[in-house]
């Protein structure tokens, strides 16, 4: 075969115009570096911070500022603040690769909340929704926005009005801030408690961990079973035609099997058929990526999701975050730009070819 045709073949595979891949879910490990697809802009921790930054708060009247120790921080918005907002200083970031951004955050009034680049108005604003007595995650998606790049520490940042609603004294518990490449369900673990109230979408199944707790940013526990694992307690209803990859980052004891299962609208049972197997080979955190965008059964609604961890009593693990992706990879060039430049190829190939 001739040159040019092995090297449009190659160009056109990398595409993705040619499938190149066998069927099936497929895990990936520490093909993804922190930052890639989410940055964390704040989340109140004491460790795990990936950049320094400074929290500053809007001019009088301002929401009164409380740090706490439990991996969040506190708000009160008295009641003669008009339109109460508070600004943080984050690292820079770029608001049409990151396109979507997520704030956990409760709050002992309802009303909704908007948030926005530092770059401020403009059609970024986002409303976030009602808050709520429980800490819920809201997401949502940068609109139109005005001001594509944040390129200095002074305009990197973010401005969040935590009450769209006047008058009404509140006190408001945020969690973190982060923006995500597409859209992200997640389960950060920010939250320090024991017994996972806030977190009860997972859950200690059958009790087979002990010391089950959130605690330094990251679910840990010890496995007391030749079958422990956690699930999720509640449906997840994630649409997996959006939602194609799964990012955990966890670590275990070296050795440990590590099994995920999952449970969606058309094939509802754990089997094997629904799961795929990996293995720790040590004992440092490691990202596992699960790709199932050529997943057979990974169609419908996603109801559950379910990790295995060894087979063996007392094998510690922590479990960093659980985060339902869009994408699973740092966006490669376009499809129609290496057609062009298989195109090109062809041509230059033809052109050296040519009788002098």
């Amino acid at each position: 075969m001739k040159l040019h045709v092995l090297l449009t073949l190659a160009i056109l595979g990398i595409s993705g115009l040619l499938d190149l891949h066998a069927a099936g879910a497929i895990v990936r490990i520490d093909t993804i570096n922190p930052g890639d697809l989410t940055l964390i802009l704040k989340d109140f921790n004491t460790t795990d911070q990936p950049h320094s930054s400074t929290t500053s708060n809007s001019p009088t009247p301002v929401p009164s500022w409380a740090p706490t120790t439990d991996g969040y921080h506190s708000y009160t918005v008295p009641t003669t603040t008009s339109d109460g907002k508070v600004y943080f200083n984050t690292a820079p970031y770029n608001v049409q690769y990151y396109t979507n951004v997520r704030v956990r955050v409760r709050s002992n009034a309802s009303g909704s909340s908007d948030i926005w680049p530092r770059v401020e108005h403009g059609d970024t604003t986002v409303n976030l929704g009602s808050t709520t007595t429980a800490f819920t995650e809201h997401r949502q998606a940068w609109r139109n926005p005005q001001h594509p790049n944040i390129n200095t520490a002074t305009n990197g940042g973010v401005r969040w009005d935590p009450n769209t609603n006047t008058g009404t004294e509140a006190t408001y518990d945020i969690d973190y801030i982060m923006v995500d490449l597409g859209r992200v369900v997640g389960f950060e673990f920010d939250v320090n408690e024991t017994g996972l109230t806030t977190y009860q979408t997972w859950f200690n199944a059958n009790t087979r961990s002990s010391n089950y707790r959130v605690e330094g940013s990251s679910l840990k526990g010890t496995t007391t079973h030749v079958d422990t694992y956690i699930q999720t307690a509640a449906s997840l209803n994630l649409d997996t035609s959006i939602y194609k990859f799964v990012e955990i980052r966890l670590k275990t004891e070296p050795n440990t099997g590590l099994q995920f299962f999952w449970g969606t609208s058309i094939t509802p049972s754990y089997n094997e058929t629904n799961s795929i197997r990996v293995t720790a080979t040590d004992d440092q955190w490691h990202i596992y990526l699960v790709d199932m965008s050529a997943e057979t059964n990974w169609t419908g609604t996603l109801q559950n999701f379910r990790i295995d961890i060894g087979s063996a009593a007392d094998i510690d693990y922590e479990i960093d975050y659980i985060r339902f992706r869009e994408f699973g990879a740092v966006p490669e060039p376009t499809r129609a730009l290496l057609l062009i430049l298989a195109i090109g190829s062809i041509a230059l190939t033809r052109h050296r070819q040519r009788p002098q």
